[in-house]
């Protein structure tokens, strides 16, 4: 599958998303709400999706694009 769909179950507004490559090098970065990441322009491989919160907190995912 070539796209992420993204569903904030917290109380806290997210405030942005971020795709880093396994080595930690930032590929793209979004601040307003959205909730479909396509990753038709990213080769095969492991990502890791940060999603900052405004209350400071954040989650980290791997993402496992094939």
């Amino acid at each position: 599958n070539n796209s992420i769909t993204i569903k904030n179950q917290s109380s806290n507004q997210v405030e942005r998303y971020e795709l880093f490559s396994i080595t930690g090098k930032l590929l793209y970065s979004v601040s307003n709400q959205f909730s479909t990441l396509s990753l038709d322009h990213f080769q095969s491989g492991i990502y890791l999706l940060k999603i900052s919160f405004e209350n400071g907190s954040y989650e980290t995912h791997k993402i496992i694009k094939k």
